[in-house]
């Protein structure tokens, strides 16, 4: 063998250049790696925007992109019915701040682009608690009175029951404390505490009655 032939041949022989040769590219991916870690990120700078108007766009633009990121997550999971929860709560405490309108179609139970049914069928098993979180769901997000006293109504019948499904009663008493129907919601709260893994409830319960026993 001649020329550039031969002597391929021998480097590819040689360990010694072998390793030289992987140091030097994981020395170069290393360094690519870390540039891009460190490219500056083509976002708007908040101190650019100088109106309110734009600052809540921008705000805005930022919460529903966390709020499509735990969406996301909650459709990798499954059995996890609190997290999904938090996250209803979560999104539509964002929707009442939001500069624009996160639609929220009640009877497909999607807001925007969010399938809360996807998330209900990874996540809730039993009927009787999907229902309720369908009602806190509407609850939580019609913006007309009328409609969202409709599931409230459903979630007081369902919590009334005698063996009322899990979080009927701890979502009932979400929707009620808002409207400082205290002694209403506390009854909810230790009813839902009954259930072994209802944690936040009898937290709820707890803080609540403290809060009477401070006035």
């Amino acid at each position: 063998m001649k020329g550039w032939r031969a002597r391929t041949f021998y480097l590819t022989r040689d360990t010694r250049f072998i390793r030289n040769a992987a140091a030097a590219i994981i020395g170069v991916c290393f360094v690519i790696a870390y540039a891009s870690s460190k490219a500056p990120k083509h976002e708007v700078p908040v101190e650019a925007l100088d109106d309110d108007e734009a600052l809540l766009a921008h705000e805005e633009k930022i919460w529903r992109e966390q709020a499509g990121e735990t969406y996301l997550l909650l459709n990798e999971t499954a059995n996890t019915p609190d997290a999904v929860a938090e996250w209803l709560r979560d999104v539509a405490s964002r929707r009442d701040d939001a500069a624009g309108a996160w639609v929220f179609d009640p009877a497909q139970l999607r807001l925007a682009e969010f399938d809360l049914n996807m998330l209900l069928d990874k996540h809730v098993d039993d009927l009787g608690s999907r229902d309720a979180f369908g009602d806190y769901a509407r609850a939580l997000l019609i913006k007309e009175k009328e409609g969202r006293g409709h599931a409230v109504e459903r979630l007081r019948e369902a919590a009334a029951l005698v063996k009322s499904p899990r979080y009927a009663n701890e979502f009932f008493g979400d929707v009620v404390v808002k409207n400082s129907d205290t002694a209403v919601a506390l009854a909810a709260y230790i009813k839902e505490g009954a259930w072994p893994n209802a944690r936040r409830a009898r937290n709820n319960a707890w803080s609540l009655t403290a809060a009477c026993n401070d006035k």
